[in-house]
């Protein structure tokens, strides 16, 4: 038992906030970018498999970001997604440094995702879910 029983709703703000920005992640690979610039950034990234990597974020972060809204799945939709977040990290952020500063897009921001959805991961839905 916790302090005043408001975990669910912690969990429930952390459900929605990352479903939103993988959702709009998702928008920025498939119709931003496009599916051949997104290709082409992550082969510019060595990021391994580069056409199948593309498909998988837009799959996971769209789809995923939608089921954490909806609060339906989300143990495994936070799954889904730290692979994601976990290569964002190494291939594209860590040789830029920590801070988000200079034109450098380090991985700060990463990070807190990376994290964030590893403790939505563990915590669950949370109040306010479609599921039952």
């Amino acid at each position: 038992m916790g302090r005043g029983g408001l975990e669910a709703y912690g969990a429930l703000v952390l459900r929605v906030v990352l479903g939103v920005i993988y959702v709009a992640h998702a928008y920025l690979a498939l119709v931003v970018m496009g599916l051949a610039k997104a290709v082409e950034y992550q082969r510019a990234m060595h990021i391994p498999l580069p056409e199948i990597g593309v498909w998988y974020l837009i799959v996971a972060h769209g789809l995923g970001g939608i089921l954490l809204i909806l609060g339906l799945l989300v143990r495994w939709a936070a799954l889904a997604n730290i692979p994601i977040m976990a290569g964002a990290l190494w291939f594209v952020h860590l040789q830029q440094g920590f801070f988000i500063l200079g034109g450098k897009s380090g991985y700060e921001y990463v990070l807190v995702l990376l994290g964030a959805t590893i403790a939505q991961a563990l915590l669950g839905a949370g109040a306010f879910t479609l599921k039952k």
